[in-house]
């Protein structure tokens, strides 16, 4: 089964540049750390030195999670992600000001960048969202840019990249205004 189309979710300070890629580019937000769990007291001395409630037992059954179930459930957020932020740029109002200043930073940024195998299909902003199509010559081409295209957006932003699936040459950008217009800010949806 091939891997979630999405490929990443992206918060990133546009005054860091594409060096930022590795730092700024898995997430949309950055995220407090886990609480940890609360120890639970041995039930007597020898189970405390000898072994963990957490650590299976001779004779304990142990499932590993299916990954193809896992998978599934990844591409269904993947999908409910995507749809979010298609949908949010679907009922927008054009804030004319904001697109034609918007749009022409991203065909700016673009044009500063030389990426080997891209080209830069579409840019369409409303009031508070972008979308951004590239299509790459090959796939390599790419897989091997994926990062570089959430970097082109010239603003502080978060938003996601995602493989088109019915072309897989093209790569789709959505990029909020602010980080707080974000449809995955808006919306409790994972």
């Amino acid at each position: 089964m091939p891997p979630s189309k999405l490929l990443l979710g992206f918060t990133v300070p546009a005054v860091l540049g594409v060096a930022a890629a590795a730092v700024y580019g898995m997430d949309s937000a950055p995220r407090a750390p886990a609480a940890e769990p609360a120890a639970r007291p041995p039930r007597h001395r020898s189970d405390a030195i000898a072994r963990s409630d957490d650590v299976p037992r001779p004779g304990d059954t142990i499932t590993a999670p299916d990954p193809s179930a896992m998978i599934a459930a990844a591409d269904e957020r993947a999908r409910r992600r995507i749809a979010r932020f298609a949908d949010a740029l679907t009922a927008e109002a054009v804030d004319p000001g904001w697109r034609t200043e918007a749009e022409g930073r991203i065909r700016a940024s673009v044009a500063e960048v030389a990426v080997d195998g891209m080209t830069l299909e579409e840019v369409e902003c409303r009031s508070t969202l972008c979308r951004v199509r590239f299509r790459f010559a090959t796939v390599q081409a790419r897989e091997a840019n994926t990062r570089v295209v959430s970097l082109l957006v010239p603003w502080d932003s978060t938003g996601i990249v995602y493989r088109d699936e019915r072309d897989p040459l093209r790569l789709i950008v959505y990029a909020a205004r602010r980080d707080d217009l974000s449809p995955t800010r808006r919306s409790s949806l994972p």
